[in-house]
């Protein structure tokens, strides 16, 4: 594409979405849909002044190189989201946070996630060894986590989070769900796009609402017929099952879904 070619296609764009090409020149704005400040890294500084002026609590930061240090000392920041690279996270540690998302694809800076007291509702893209702590993250009540791949291939790092009410597990590279099977409030359970899952032998007692999508590999789904309380069932691309083997037992099962490339060999 010629340098024309692109300035013609960035005027059309401009033409085409004008609210979105303003508030890209803006060094942070406010996104109505997602309740968030969206900042620029340059402008952090100017963020947290307007932030803590205005009442807003939640801020989303993404870049190459962020400078996290103006945030040392914020009390108002209580949900952040952080995509790309980042420096001087012990700038983060001081924060009340309650809510945080971390997209560590491209980031290398080591984040210690038990220095975190407050940490109520957790995302995770790609936590790699500089990612530190999840296990000591007892007072987590929501967990979100993208490409999990532990060394023990299963979900015994978090066995105590004791307060996690929800786990939702986008593309894990596990075999197993042991770690979470004696989980107490545990009501919801997502687990997508896993190609190693082999076992559900560890699903929690408890559960209400149980997704599993795309999870070819699972040998056997005996295991959800334990679930006496399960209220919601979603089952979908998961090849072939006898539902036999578990509808009956779901007493309070009030809405099931099998679909999309899941054979099932008895509807009865």
């Amino acid at each position: 594409m010629t340098e024309q070619e692109i300035k013609q296609l960035q005027e059309r764009l401009e033409q085409m979405f004008p609210e979105e090409y303003e508030r890209s020149k803006q060094p942070f704005f406010w996104h109505e849909g997602r309740q968030t400040l969206v900042v620029k890294p340059e402008a952090l500084a100017e963020a947290i002044r307007y932030a803590e002026a205005h009442g807003i609590d939640d801020l989303e930061l993404s870049g190459e190189g962020i400078d996290l240090a103006p945030l040392a000392g914020t009390n108002c920041v209580h949900a952040l989201g952080l995509t790309g690279s980042f420096c001087n996270v012990e700038a983060l540690y001081g924060l009340p946070l309650t809510h945080l998302h971390i997209d560590n694809t491209g980031n290398k800076s080591s984040i210690d996630l038990s220095r975190f007291c407050s940490l109520e509702r957790l995302s995770l893209t790609k936590p790699k060894r500089n990612i530190s702590g999840l296990a000591q993250c007892g007072s987590l009540r929501e967990l979100c986590l993208y490409n999990y791949a532990p060394m023990e291939r299963d979900l015994s790092q978090l066995r105590e989070h004791h307060h996690l009410r929800r786990l939702d597990l986008i593309y894990p590279r596990i075999d197993s769900l042991r770690g979470i099977g004696e989980l107490p409030v545990l009501e919801k359970l997502i687990v997508a796009y896993s190609k190693t899952l082999r076992s559900l032998d560890a699903l929690p007692a408890g559960l209400k609402h149980l997704e599993i999508d795309h999870c070819p590999g699972i040998e056997t789904f005996v295991p959800v017929g334990s679930l006496c309380g399960l209220e919601m069932l979603f089952i979908r691309a998961c090849k072939t099952m006898d539902t036999r083997s578990f509808l009956g037992d779901l007493k309070h099962l009030k809405h099931a879904f099998i679909s999309k490339g899941t054979v099932i060999l008895d509807e009865c």
